[in-house]
């Protein structure tokens, strides 16, 4: 389809080449992209005021990310710390089923490098995960949480990863002998209280068609995605089944703001896309943030 611009061979002034952060050779198949005023008259872009509703995406108000953080219940100084053996009566737990002792409040403030059994929080007790920069893992194959599982608070949202890894593989007699909801799960009778980084948006349209190769793609709206996040392209070709699609997952390189006026945000993409994903004047593939800090 006729885009309004001719495409040149030579690597003269382009996006890619004006934002690529790290000075990497780009791959010689995808396409320079020259910047365009939004509004000229071929125009190639399709921004938020052009843009249909074929699918119905939400609109929710813009988050505040920036405001003082308070109440952040990984600072209290009266917590347990999970890597001191006094606070288990003897040893660290490494392996097997592992519950909390009864009245306390135990903070895990480096990553867990076991893999765990069930892990336990009686009702009395709380789990609060601490905040690294280099974030935190936790491998167990469940856990029950009669008490609570703490990661920040809505006034404090965790800024670097927590990633909890659930361990299993499914009995083949699953259909006749069903499993506790903690196998494989976070079975929750107490309280659960997660609170990551809010991402906006965390579902968007693209400005433009994406070409195999390419490895810039625009978006329609302002995004605060960051590097190494992942992010689903859907497919826009007509079949779209299980057996064979055209929907991939990506990996973010980095992200501009307002790369060309009327387009909210230019990702680049750590490798070139395989399949096309239209962006046109009847219908926009949408783009999806599948990674969460939490």
């Amino acid at each position: 389809a006729y885009r309004g611009e001719k495409y040149s061979d030579k690597p003269s002034k382009n996006l890619r080449g004006s934002i690529n952060p790290k000075g990497k050779k780009t791959q010689e198949s995808a396409r320079p992209y020259p910047i365009t005023t939004a509004n000229s008259l071929h125009s190639p872009y399709i921004t938020t005021d052009k843009a249909n509703e074929v699918v119905l995406l939400p609109h929710p108000i813009e988050p505040i990310n920036s405001f003082p953080r308070t109440n952040c219940p990984q600072e209290d100084p009266n917590l347990l710390d999970w890597h001191i053996n006094s606070t288990w009566n003897g040893f660290i737990p490494k392996s097997g089923d592992v519950t909390l002792p009864n009245n306390s409040r135990i903070i895990i403030r480096q990553s867990v490098n076991e893999i765990l059994g069930t892990v336990i929080i009686p009702s009395t007790s709380e789990l609060i995960f601490g905040e690294i920069e280099n974030g935190i893992t936790f491998d167990a194959q469940g856990m029950e949480v009669r008490g609570k599982l703490t990661i920040g608070s809505e006034t404090c949202r965790f800024e670097t990863p927590v990633t909890i890894t659930l361990h299993g593989n499914r009995p083949s007699d699953i259909v006749s002998n069903a499993r506790p909801p903690s196998f494989k799960g976070i079975s929750v009778t107490g309280k659960l209280s997660l609170h990551g980084k809010r991402f906006y948006r965390t579902w968007t349209r693209l400005a433009r068609t994406v070409e195999p190769g390419d490895n810039v793609i625009f978006l329609q709206d302002k995004v605060n995605w960051m590097s190494n996040q992942q992010i689903v392209l859907v497919t826009t070709s007509m079949k779209d089944s299980r057996e064979w699609h055209r929907n991939e997952i990506s990996i973010i390189e980095s992200v501009v703001e307002n790369p060309v006026p009327g387009v909210g945000a230019a990702v680049i993409l750590r490798d070139p896309v395989s399949y096309q994903h239209l962006a046109n004047s009847g219908y926009q593939g949408e783009v999806g943030l599948l990674s969460r800090q939490i």
